[in-house]
């Protein structure tokens, strides 16, 4: 099946999102991606570029260049404006094709199927991760304040220089923030760029995958590792379903090991789209599990809570478990690792009890990966395999 590659112009109105969203859900031949500055715009292989007319970038010189390039142009515009500035303004620009941002979905697709019935990219086979020569996926979660962020940065360095973290959290992505890295590209770019296999990443495409990895926005050290950002708002993750995600998960593979952070919400939804599949989708096809809880007694409840709704979703795997931020006290390490094991039985592989770690707490404070300390060894630990699972290890 060919396919129709749309440039989606980033702005402030609604039209996008669900222009999007319906390409996604609806439209098999037609691919949507995100166009965010003048850059993407020049650079993009898209067939048509759908963009406002109050986007500050777009310029007369651009529409020009893209029409050489054979790349058609739809401007949106404002129909509520009484003097039509909008519609007049992408006349002089020279664009042609316009509709208004109030048009629903369907009509979006019916203005750039009239523009460009051809496409030049064809649709990407799927991505199975059962092949034995793939780098691993480690999927890490667990309820939030836990310290899934910090493990997931810890994880990610340990298995540096060629690894990959992605966030994947809908509730509250925090990778980003954490290590002051720019909130764009992010997890919706890099699944628009796996999904119409114009990337390879190492390859010599225009835009590859490796673009969609995240760069820092403090000018702070280089990291050992690479990142992909997770949502940038709140409502994105709608922008990108599970398949898209796992598709993605499958081409990192093939040169690195992903880490995966999960979101800290399991629970089954309902409709069409429930709010939590993305999160829910990973533990399924992830070769390892990672599950951090916090070592005080309502963190352990929480956690058991947590593994409830986890535990389904990993079918017979085995999980690696950190009691992060535990007491000093041996006798109670020992009861905490003892409850565990009453808890999951043959499905627990490790247990590492970490107690309170101040590297990471200063290196969290400069956006920096800590270069060692409790919390770095224990997953160092999981990171190198091959242990004893009725082992207990205790980082004091």
């Amino acid at each position: 099946m060919t396919q129709l590659v749309i440039g989606l112009a980033v702005g402030a109105r609604v039209w996008r999102g669900d222009l999007q969203r319906h390409c996604r859900d609806h439209v098999g031949d037609v691919v949507a991606q995100l166009v965010r500055d003048r850059r993407d715009a020049r650079t993009g292989a898209f067939d048509v570029l759908i963009v406002d007319d109050d986007v500050s970038w777009f310029t007369g010189d651009l529409v020009v260049e893209l029409l050489a390039q054979n790349v058609q142009i739809v401007g949106v515009f404002d129909p509520a404006e009484a003097d039509g500035h909008g519609a007049r303004h992408l006349d002089r620009l020279g664009v042609r094709a316009t509709v208004a941002a109030t048009a629903s979905p369907e009509e979006f697709v019916a203005t750039v199927r009239a523009l460009r019935p051809l496409t030049r990219w064809s649709a990407p086979e799927s991505v199975a991760l059962d092949d034995s020569s793939r780098h691993p996926v480690v999927a890490i979660g667990g309820p939030a304040g836990s310290g899934v962020t910090e493990t997931s940065i810890a994880l990610a360095a340990s298995l540096a220089p060629r690894s990959v973290l992605l966030d994947v959290d809908e509730v509250s992505p925090s990778i980003a923030r954490r290590l002051g890295l720019a909130i764009h590209p992010h997890i919706v770019t890099a699944a628009d760029a796996a999904r119409s296999e114009r990337v390879a990443l190492d390859g010599f495409a225009e835009r590859t995958l490796r673009d969609c990895f995240a760069r820092s926005a403090i000018d702070g050290p280089a990291l050992p590792f690479d990142v992909i950002c997770g949502f940038a708002a709140r409502d994105d993750w709608s922008l990108v379903r599970p398949d898209e995600v796992v598709h993605l998960i499958g081409v990192l593979t093939a040169t690195a090991p992903v880490v995966v952070r999960l979101g800290p919400i399991l629970e089954a939804g309902t409709g069409d789209r429930p709010r939590y599949d993305l999160s829910r989708s990973i533990p399924q096809v992830a070769d390892r599990l990672v599950v951090v809880v916090d070592a005080s007694p309502t963190g352990l409840l929480r956690g058991v809570d947590w593994l409830g709704d986890l535990l389904p979703l990993a079918g017979a795997k085995r999980l690696d478990v950190i009691a992060n931020r535990a007491p000093t006290v041996r006798a109670s390490q020992r009861q905490i690792v003892e409850q565990l094991r009453r808890l999951l039985g043959d499905r627990l592989d490790s247990i590492q009890v970490v107690a309170h770690d101040r590297r990471v707490e200063r290196a969290a404070w400069d956006g920096a990966v800590a270069a060692g300390g409790k919390l770095r060894s224990a997953v160092r630990t999981i990171a190198a395999g091959g242990w004893d699972h009725d082992a207990l290890e205790m980082v004091a």
